[in-house]
């Protein structure tokens, strides 16, 4: 219960604790902006600059870094990142395989080169010749922005990651397939950035024409077996049916004491480093770090958490509750109005079309191996073309995007390269 608890301060915190951010008057955003240009408009980032993915690529290092504001359907402002080519292969103007990578919960588009070349996944697809985009979903760091809500406003944060497949994805693909005048891209998506892609295709089939295949990283699906303590503890009470949130949304920025509060309860007294494991994405994913690149870890800890909607963080209590892979359940009445019946339906993954592979691992206390196959088996066989079980049995969630070089390239990278390429034919 010192889990649920916790997280409820959190949050309590978040009704009263926002950070102010400055938002763009609608007379700059001129009737909601141009569509993918970066306007150049004050972004107060929430995290140090030189932790910021535009200092990370360009000033870091040094390779080639383009940014567009894409404004959604529904008016949010989203931060889109480009590596346009390598450095190392010069290879500017020749036409080249677009790759789109989307981030987890409480990520940015930060984890697919906070670790650098040579060993961070977008660098990893750039030097292979890949055209990369790295997607930022509403709420986080880079996409705290809306043509006319303020981030202050709780009816900014009534969104979950059904919003962020719905409306995100397709603003962001489509920008991407434009700019790069491309008629489809590969995709790649961490926890998080797997469900929304689960969402989005089975919900709107038509997508298939513009993703040619998809490499899911520990996909967040069916969680009935997830042993994330901090989900078990939250699942009971916060993953009941919420009449409330259709009406108002908050952020997640939890203060240092909620943060310490947790981490008494998380961290030994014989931790080495209580500042890993007092990190509210630590504390969900689970704090073994012998995977990642040791000398980096202070820098990664300036990244997260990116911020995002609480109601993400509820929608993933209700999925581990429910046992299903549903929609957000806002109580019987809201659900008849919403959905026409009095239980949210679940996705319906049968309807996937695109060649979808799954990597995952034993050491996931977040997404277990029995979850992986239970979500492949709702999927049709066309769709579902590969499981990739890491062997490694200490790679945890998060070693997916954090993992050092030995890791990431024997473990991860050599399968799904190979696959990348075989599905990219």
């Amino acid at each position: 219960m010192i889990f649920v608890k916790a997280l409820f301060s959190i949050f309590c915190c978040a009704l009263v604790c926002g950070q102010e951010i400055t938002t763009p008057s609608p007379e700059e955003l001129k009737l909601k902006l141009t569509f993918g240009v970066d306007l150049g408009l004050p972004i107060e980032y929430d995290i140090p600059e030189d932790a910021t993915t535009p200092y990370l690529v360009e000033t870091r290092d040094g390779y080639p870094f383009e940014k567009y504001d894409v404004v959604t359907e529904d008016g949010y402002i989203l931060g889109l990142h480009r590596i346009p080519y390598s450095k190392k292969l010069k290879n500017k103007r020749s036409r080249k395989p677009v790759v789109f990578l989307m981030h987890g919960l409480l990520c940015s588009s930060s984890v697919y080169v906070i670790n650098g070349p040579n060993v961070s996944l977008a660098y990893e697809l750039s030097d292979r010749g890949y055209d990369v985009y790295m997607g930022n979903a509403r709420g986080n760091t880079y996409s705290k922005r809306h043509v006319s809500l303020s981030p202050n406003d709780p009816k900014f944060w009534i969104f979950d990651w059904n919003e962020i497949a719905i409306y995100d994805l397709p603003a962001m693909i489509n920008f991407a397939l434009k700019k790069s005048k491309a008629r489809n891209l590969q995709y790649i998506g961490h926890s998080q950035g797997g469900t929304v892609h689960l969402v989005l295709n089975s919900v709107n089939p038509r997508f298939r024409r513009k993703i040619s295949s998809a490499h899911l990283l520990a996909p967040g699906c069916v969680m009935s077996n997830t042993d994330s303590p901090v989900f078990k503890g939250m699942a009971p009470i916060f993953g009941q049916p919420n009449e409330y949130a259709s009406q108002t949304g908050f952020d997640v920025q939890p203060t240092n004491e909620t943060i310490d509060l947790l981490g008494q309860q998380a961290c030994l007294q014989e931790s080495e480093d209580k500042s890993i494991c007092q990190n509210l994405v630590f504390l969900i994913t689970g704090y073994y770090t012998n995977n990642l690149v040791q000398s980096n870890i202070n820098e990664i800890l300036k990244t997260v958490p990116s911020g995002s909607s609480v109601r993400q963080l509820l929608h993933f209590s209700q999925v581990v509750q429910s046992k299903t892979f549903g929609q957000f359940n806002f109580g019987e009445e809201q659900n008849v109005q919403k959905y026409g019946t009095s239980t949210p339906p679940d996705y319906p993954l049968k309807k996937i079309k695109v060649p979808t592979y799954f990597y995952y691992s034993e050491n996931d206390i977040i997404i277990s191996t029995t979850d992986i196959d239970i979500c492949a088996s709702m999927m049709s066989r066309k769709a579902m073309k590969g499981k990739r079980l890491v062997s490694l049995k200490t790679f945890t969630h998060m070693d997916f995007v954090w993992g050092n070089k030995t890791v990431s390239r024997k473990y991860l990278y050599k399968n799904l390269f190979k696959d990348l390429r075989r599905a990219g034919r």
